[in-house]
């Protein structure tokens, strides 16, 4: 929990009182933050390495809010919490890129002022690393397949994967990989796709 004493920061919050910062506000002296993206103004040319995470027990107070009110630190929702922890451990150790695409689009998210359910967001993080696995499989040619199999593993992804493991991000992608193994290994061997039976 984040408390603040800052009188300064409590009328900003007044005033910003949309999303994200309605979500991070748990009473009038409380806020529920642990995390903050900071983005990195030397590497502007890279989209993908703009952002770093920051825990923000590790700073005082007052430079959070700081940061925050001059837009120089994007706060993470509590929604946002558990997909960061599970990307700074797990995550970062699958694909470091696949790491700063996500806190790219968690960054995004948060700017847009624009709220996505859990569900969605969890899908737009899966998405990349399943895109890549049919790129993989398939190559530049085939993209007609490619597409077809994306869309299905987005109906799978909601309706089964999401019942399944709607608090562990790491089985989400791991049951999509091999959904889409599956899949794909199946439509190469009958030389072309063919619609699943649900």
């Amino acid at each position: 929990m984040f408390h603040t004493a800052s009188a300064a920061f409590k009328e900003w919050l007044d005033v910003n009182s949309r999303y994200p910062f309605n979500e991070i506000r748990k009473t009038r002296q409380s806020y529920e933050l642990k995390y903050v993206l900071l983005m990195d103004e030397t590497d502007r040319a890279n989209r993908y390495s703009q952002y770093f995470c920051l825990k923000v027990k590790y700073l005082p107070s007052v430079m959070i809010e700081q940061l925050i009110m001059e837009e120089k630190a994007v706060p993470m929702t509590p929604d946002m919490t558990w997909i960061l922890e599970t990307m700074t451990g797990w995550g970062v150790r699958q694909s470091s890129e696949w790491y700063h695409e996500v806190l790219a689009l968690l960054a995004l998210t948060v700017e847009e002022g624009d709220p996505v359910t859990k569900k969605e967001l969890c899908r737009l993080i899966v998405r990349p690393l399943m895109r890549e696995a049919l790129y993989n499989q398939f190559g530049v040619w085939q993209w007609e397949a490619r597409e077809l199999l994306l869309s299905e593993w987005t109906y799978w992804f909601n309706t089964e994967c999401w019942r399944k493991h709607k608090h562990n991000l790491s089985g989400m992608v791991v049951s999509s990989q091999q959904y889409i193994a599956h899949r794909a290994a199946f439509t190469a061997h009958h030389g072309g796709y063919s619609f699943p039976m649900y």
